[in-house]
This record gives structure tokens, sequence and C-alpha cells, in this order.
């Protein structure tokens, strides 16, 4: 399978693999696993490669999510080992490979590793305008959504300006229904933002304290221990230790789960993972407790302060779980992979979906970017305490975390926003804060699809600044 004409401008090539036992070894490998299917992977490894069958799952899942392979860079280390460097169709970075064979016949495969690489220097993205970056997108997401890689909205502007808002695939294909501009789709983690929010307005009116005690805020919290250690700035930042949501103890009890309090009875009991303050850990159950401070301060609902303070002055009249006064669009259903095959199969909705100040709520493409631009002109925070949501305080791994906002560089180009990935459903928001560009994308398939066009549009974006266009 030759996917070499399926990606974006710039592009590598496909490359030769050397005429060596490793070289048609890995040829091999790569035609099985870019099969996408299952049976025929398991009968290449089965015969090559009997030690890596209990990987054979994953393998398939992996092939499912890329796309498939092509050989970009091949270089050979003596007859029975070659490595190098394979690319996505979709996907702008490539993967690095290397595949080391037995030395005796019948040269069995002993190892195969794959991990992530960094794209070569004379392989540099296309530097784009904003015209062409448009035409480029547009092109992408026709390509995605005719290979099942793509179903959603996207959304590109600059300030006021709209530059690019189409929708593509399904919102329910058992229905025939299609997807629209003004779908709603579940948001997951990116609802962190909307928390952030939350606390920040209630502490610039002096009734939350960053820097105080988890117990100042939720006097009764089961855990007294817990309370006096960790701070609001901690769980803001995911530095308390407070743990996850997505444990045995609540999965096995999922149903019985209508709202945030509900986890606390369960989860305070446990001990913090780590000394508060030591380390980044990714805590939805912090982001739960910091609804509960929001509750407690407010003296309102966390979803009832959220829709009156952050979605009604920022004009988000489709977000939030209840529909408003006149009604709202309807909401797109979640596909994922089905375990043995390319096919997408609806997914039932679960913990992920459910309201709490984690993530959970519906929101559309242009209500996300209204958000966008409400954080920008200051109709939700003044602009130092926007600065201060949005800056970063802590090392990720994915760069830096301020409160609840990532804060990234493409190239040298300064990006703050959210993602949010769940069992069918991906998105992410992307404020340029320097040129002004927003990028929304969701999706109604499994991550990382969404992410993945937020990182085409991304990079040019970072390419083209660095041209100085």
């Amino acid at each position: 399978m030759n996917h070499a004409h399926l990606g974006t401008p710039g592009q590598a090539t496909e490359a030769r693999l050397p005429a060596t036992p490793a070289g048609r070894e890995f040829e091999a490998w790569l035609a099985a696993f870019n099969s996408q299917d299952l049976r025929t992977y398991e009968d290449y490894i089965r015969r090559r490669s009997p030690a890596l069958h209990k990987y054979v799952q994953n393998d398939v899942d992996f092939a499912l999510l890329t796309g498939g392979f092509t050989v970009i860079r091949a270089q050979e280390r003596g007859p029975y080992v070659v490595e190098g460097l394979v690319s996505e169709p979709f996907a702008d970075f490539p993967t690095r490979f290397s595949i080391r064979l037995d030395t005796e016949p019948p040269h069995h495969v002993l190892a195969l590793d794959l991990g992530p690489a960094e794209r070569p220097e004379d392989m540099p993205l296309p530097v784009l305008d904003e015209q062409a970056l448009v035409h480029a997108l547009a092109e992408r997401l026709e390509s995605q959504s005719r290979h099942g890689r793509f179903s959603g909205v996207v959304l590109l502007a600059r300030g006021d300006r709209v530059l690019f808002e189409r929708a593509y695939g399904m919102a329910d294909a058992e229905s025939n229904r299609v997807n629209t501009v003004d779908t709603r789709f579940p948001v997951a983690s990116m609802g962190k933002m909307f928390t952030a929010v939350s606390v920040m307005q209630l502490a610039a009116e002096g009734r939350l304290d960053l820097q105080a005690p988890l117990a100042k805020a939720i006097p009764d919290y089961p855990n007294a221990a817990v309370a006096r250690a960790v701070t609001l700035h901690q769980l803001l930042t995911h530095t308390a230790g407070t743990g996850d949501i997505f444990v045995p103890e609540i999965e096995s009890q999922a149903n019985q789960f209508r709202e945030g309090a509900d986890f606390i009875p369960v989860l305070a009991p446990r001990a913090l993972e780590f000394t508060p303050g030591s380390r980044w850990s990714y805590s939805n159950y912090g982001y739960v407790l910091l609804g509960e401070a929001v509750q407690r301060a407010s003296g309102e609902p966390y979803l009832d302060y959220v829709r009156e303070h952050v979605y009604v002055p920022a004009g988000m009249r489709d977000s939030g779980a209840s529909p408003g006064p006149g009604g709202a669009s309807p909401v797109a259903k979640g596909y994922g992979r089905s375990p043995a095959g390319a096919a997408w199969l609806p997914v039932k909705p679960g913990l992920a979906t459910m309201p709490t100040a984690a993530g959970g709520d519906l929101s559309t493409a242009r209500d996300l970017y209204r958000f966008a631009r409400a954080l920008q002109d200051g109709r939700l925070l003044s602009a130092p305490d926007v600065e201060t949501l949005t800056r970063g305080k802590v090392d990720a791994p994915f760069g830096a975390y301020a409160y609840g906002f990532k804060d990234q560089r493409r190239g040298g180009l300064r990006y703050y926003g959210h993602g949010g990935g769940a069992p069918g459903s991906n998105g992410e928001l992307d404020i340029y804060p320097d040129s002004g560009y927003i990028v929304v994308v969701l999706t109604n398939q499994d991550p990382p699809f969404g992410n993945r066009v937020a990182d085409f549009i991304g990079n040019r974006l970072a390419a083209a600044d660095a041209s100085g266009l």
C-alpha cells in the first residue's frame, strides 16, 4: 500500500530499502502492517516473528491509526539490520524504525522498533501564506474525509475574520445525518478551560484564594490531611497529586454517578500520589475538586455557574449539556474503530461524556471560537488575569501547563489552549496570541484525528511565521 501521494506539499518521496535480508524482511513486514488486516498481520508474525505475537492487536490498531507507512529513509547496518524513517499519509513528522534479524536461518525477526522522530532538515514543511494555507487545509480535509480519517468541524480565524469553517463526515451514520458547522460535539477535557476561567473569576472577586489550601474552599472535605496539603494553584496546574477518576472503584459503578460531587465520597479517602508541588501529573479528580470549590464560593451549581458566567457573556449559544431557551443543534454520535478492522462503530457514552468540571460538556466550533474571542477582548477576565490564566506555570511533557490551559510552541510560535479526547471524540482549541490566529477542531472519532488537523494548521502557521510572512 503506497501512501506517498496522500501527504502534504513537501512530503518526502518514497525511499528504496536495501536488497539485504533485513531490507527484504522490513518490506514484508511493512506490507503486512499496511494491510491493516488482523489475519494478514497475524499470519506474518506467526511465520516470521513468533516472539512479537503478543503485540499483534496493538500493531494492527496502530496501523489503523496511522493509515500505514511509507519508507522515506533507509540505511543498512550490515545484512541483518536496517534502520531509517517512515512517514504517515496525514502526519507532518516521521517515525523512526529499526529491524534486526537472527543471523542464523531462517533469520526470524528478533527486534522491531518504532518511535517518534524529528522532521529532517532537508524535508522542510511548505511555507504557505494565508490563502494557500486555507486551500491546503481544504484539500487535506477532503482527502482525510474520503479515507474515513476525519469526521467533524474545523474553524480557522484571525481576530474577527473567520477564514475557514467547514464540516465533514457523519454526525449519525445510522440515521444518515451529516455533520454541519452547527453540530455539537463532546469537548472532553477542553472543559478544563471553562473551570479555570471560573476559578479565576472568583479569585478576582476575592471569593477564592489560589494559594490557600483546599480546606479553605471546601472546609468539610472528607480527607482533612489532603485538604490541608494541596492548594487551588496546585489543582489548577496538575501538581497536587490527587489522581484520576478513571479508576476501577469508579468505573465499576459508573452508572451511579450524576455529577462531580458524587466522586468525592469514593475518592477522597485516597492518599496523595506524591508531595504536592513536586511534579506534574494530569489529574481529572483535581478538576472535579475545583468544580466543587466554584460551587461553594459562588453558591451556584457548577454547571449553572459556567453557563451564566462563561457561556452567556461569551455568546456561546449552543454550549452545555442542556439546550438553551431556543433549543440547540443535534449532537454528533461518537465513533471508534472496531477491534479487528477498519470499520467505525458507535461508541457508548461513558464517564468521559458526563459533564463535570474535568470536562465532558458539549460545544460547537463556532462557540469555542467565541470563547477564544471573549478571552481576548476582556468579556471573561481582565487582560492581566488572562495572562495569569494562560502563561505556563510548570513543565509538562508537551511544554508547559498554566491554569487549565497548555502553553506551548510550534517552532518559535507560542499558542495556548487545550485539547480533549475520549472514545469517539477528539478536539482542540489553539489560540495564537501574537498573530491573532484561532484554531478549533472538533471530531466525533477517536483521538488523535482532531489533534492531527490542529497540528497541520499550526505547523504551517509556524513555518510562515519563521519565514516572515
